[in-house]
C-alpha cells in the first residue's frame, strides 16, 4: 500500500499513487505560461511591492477588498458549477488535501495522510485532530463522511461517482470504498469535493445552507447580497493559526469599466482576472501592479451532444472546422493567448491534438451536408464577462458562414450555466479553468458522468479510455493514457475549444503573500495587507 506522510521530507510512498498527478498537471500549466505572447513564466510567478516581502509590517485590522468579474454560483461547494467559485470558497472551507502552488504536488491538509489498497479500490484517510467548524461543531471523521455524502447527494458534481460507500472507522480515520481504481482521488479532494461543510449547519439549514454557509476555513461568513457582494470575517479559532486579516469584502462587477474605475480610485486591493483589453491601462494605476498568473484556462463552446443539432457528430465537427481560431487569439486575447484544439496546449506532456480542426469552411459545409441538415438554427447560452463581447460576434459570423444560423442568449453567469445544466439547451460559450489533476478535466468535460458534459452523452471510446487513466498509477503510463483520451476528442469533437487565455490580476502594493498557483486560481485565503 502507498502512504502519503504529513511532511514532504518524510518517507515517500512506494508507488507514488497520487503525488505525481498534480506534478503532471503543473507541467501543462508552467509550460503553457511560456507559450504565446504572455511574457513567459518569469513574470507569471512574480509579485511586486510588499506582496513578496517577508519583512512587511502586517495590518491585522485591515479588510481585504476584492473586485470580481464573476458572480459566485453557490457558496455550497457541492452545488456550484462555475470554475471561478474556488477562489472565494477557499476563504470559507478547508480542504482534505491541498497542493504545492509551484510544483502542484498533492499535500496533506485536513487529511494528514492517506493510502490506497493494493488493488486501488479502498482509500483510507487520517483526519487532523482538534479542528472545529465556524459553528463549533467538531470536524472529525464522521463530519468528513457527512460532508462527502452531502456532496454526492446533491448530484451536481459527479467526481465522487466511483465512491460506493464511506465509513468513519474511528474519530480520526475515514475509509472510502470504490467500485474501481481511481487514481485522481487525492487530487480532487483538494478541490470542491474536499471542501468540508458543517454537518450541523447542513442539517439545520437544509436547502438554505448556501445562504449561510459554515465551513472550517480561515474566514467566516457574515452576509451576502446575491449578485452584488460577499462579506467575511476572521475565524479566530482557525486550526492553522489566526488569519492576518480582520475580514474580506468581495464586490461583484458586471461592468469592467466600473471595476477598473473602482481600482483606480483606491476602492479595491485586488482585482481578479482583468479583461485583456484593460491590461495596459491597468499598469498605469498608482499603488497597484499587474501580475500574470499561469493558467491553462481556455475559451470554448460547450455542446450538448444529447440533443439536436449537436447529437450528430458531423455537425459538431463542422462547427469545429468553421472556427478561425487565430481570429479569436488576435481579437479576444489581444494576441497574448494561443490556439486551442483541445484541453492541453502543445507544450503539455498530454498534448495530442496537433491541427485537429484546421479552419476549413468548405469542409464544414460538406460535413453539414453529410449530416442531412445543411442549414441549422441554434441559440447558445452565454453571459457578460471579460472577452465575451468580442467572442460573441466572431462565433455568430463564423458559424453563419458555413450555414449555421447561431444566436446568443446573454444572461448573468449563474443563469446561463444553470440553463445549460438543465440539459435542455444545446450550447454555452464559457471558459474552462485548471483542475488539480488533468484527469479531472477529462472526466468532468467529456465522460458520461461529467458535470460539464451537458446531457451526459456518450462520445465514442472516451469513457473506456478515461477508465484506463483512472486505473493507472505509473507516471509515464498515465500520461500516455491521457494522450489517448485527447486523441479520441479530436475524433468525437464533444465541444469546440477555441483559445487559451492568459490571466492577469491587479494587485495592490500593500498586498502580502500573493501566490499564484498552477491552476490559475489564486488561493488568497492566506493573503494579508501591510500597514
Amino acid at each position: 500500500m502507498s502512504v502519503f506522510p504529513l511532511r514532504s521530507d518524510a518517507r515517500r510512498p512506494r508507488r507514488r499513487r497520487g503525488a505525481f498527478l498534480a506534478a503532471l498537471a503543473v507541467s501543462t500549466v508552467v509550460l503553457a505560461a511560456c507559450t504565446g505572447g504572455g511574457g513567459g513564466d518569469g513574470d507569471a510567478g512574480e509579485s511586486t511591492g510588499p506582496a513578496g516581502s517577508a519583512d512587511a509590517v502586517i495590518d491585522t485590522e485591515a479588510v481585504l477588498r476584492v473586485g470580481s468579474a464573476y458572480i459566485i454560483s453557490s457558496l455550497d461547494p457541492g452545488a456550484g458549477t462555475s470554475g471561478s467559485d474556488q477562489q472565494l470558497l477557499y476563504f470559507l472551507y478547508d480542504r482534505l488535501t491541498t497542493f504545492d502552488p509551484e510544483t502542484g504536488e498533492v499535500l496533506p491538509n485536513l487529511a494528514t495522510s492517506w493510502e490506497f489498497s493494493d488493488d486501488g479500490t479502498e482509500f483510507r484517510m487520517q483526519i487532523a485532530e482538534g479542528v472545529t467548524f465556524h459553528d463549533g461543531t467538531p470536524l472529525d471523521a464522521q463530519a468528513v463522511v457527512d460532508s462527502l455524502t452531502h456532496y454526492k447527494e446533491l448530484g451536481v458534481q459527479l467526481d465522487l461517482a466511483p465512491v460506493q460507500s464511506m465509513e468513519a472507522v474511528s474519530p480520526t480515520e475515514v475509509v472510502l470504498r470504490l467500485d474501481r481504481p481511481y487514481s485522481s482521488l487525492p487530487s480532487l479532494l483538494g478541490d470542491r469535493a474536499g471542501m468540508i461543510v458543517s454537518p450541523t449547519a447542513v442539517e439545520t439549514l437544509g436547502d438554505g445552507f448556501a445562504s449561510a454557509p459554515v465551513g472550517a476555513g480561515p474566514y467566516r461568513f457574515v452576509s451576502q447580497v446575491p449578485g452584488s457582494s460577499l462579506t467575511l470575517e476572521r475565524n479566530p479559532d482557525y486550526w492553522k493559526g489566526e488569519p492576518q486579516l480582520a475580514g474580506v469584502t468581495v464586490t461583484f462587477y458586471s461592468d469592467e469599466t466600473a471595476r477598473l474605475a473602482a481600482a483606480r480610485s483606491g476602492q479595491l486591493d485586488v482585482t481578479t482576472v482583468l479583461a485583456l483589453p484593460d491590461v495596459e491601462a491597468a499598469r498605469d494605476i498608482a499603488g497597484m501592479s499587474v501580475v500574470e498568473t499561469p493558467s491553462v484556462r481556455f475559451g470554448q463552446l460547450f455542446l450538448n451532444s444529447a440533443i439536436p443539432p449537436f447529437d450528430d457528430r458531423n455537425v459538431r465537427l463542422a462547427l469545429n472546422h468553421a472556427m478561425d481560431r487565430q481570429a479569436y487569439v488576435d481579437a479576444v486575447t489581444e494576441g497574448l493567448g494561443s490556439i486551442a484544439f483541445g484541453p492541453f496546449p502543445p507544450s503539455s506532456v498530454f498534448f495530442n491534438s496537433e491541427d485537429a480542426f484546421p479552419y476549413d469552411p468548405e469542409k464544414a459545409k460538406e460535413l453539414l451536408a453529410e449530416s442531412g441538415t445543411p442549414s441549422i438554427q441554434v441559440t447558445c447560452q452565454t453571459f457578460n464577462a471579460a472577452g465575451n463581447d468580442v467572442t460573441a460576434p466572431l462565433l455568430v459570423a463564423q458559424a453563419k458562414a458555413v450555414g449555421i444560423d447561431m444566436s446568443l442568449d446573454v444572461r448573468d453567469t449563474a443563469t446561463s450555466i444553470a440553463n445549460m445544466a438543465s440539459g435542455q439547451e444545446p450550447c454555452l460559450f464559457s471558459q474552462w479553468g485548471g483542475r488539480p489533476d488533468p484527469a479531472m478535466s477529462l472526466t468532468q468535460l467529456y465522460s458520461t458522468s461529467g458535470t460539464y458534459n451537458y446531457g451526459q452523452a456518450k462520445h465514442g471510446r472516451i469513457d473506456e479510455l478515461i477508465a484506463i487513466v483512472d486505473s493507472t498509477f505509473d507516471q509515464d503510463e498515465r500520461a500516455a493514457a491521457i494522450r489517448d483520451v485527447v486523441g479520441e476528442l479530436t475524433v468525437e469533437a464533444p465541444h469546440v475549444p477555441l483559445y487559451f487565455n492568459p490571466l492577469f490580476d491587479l494587485v495592490g502594493d500593500r498586498v502580502v503573500g500573493w501566490e499564484p498557483n498552477f491552476q490559475g486560481k489564486v488561493d488568497f485565503s492566506g493573503v494579508a495587507l501591510a500597514k
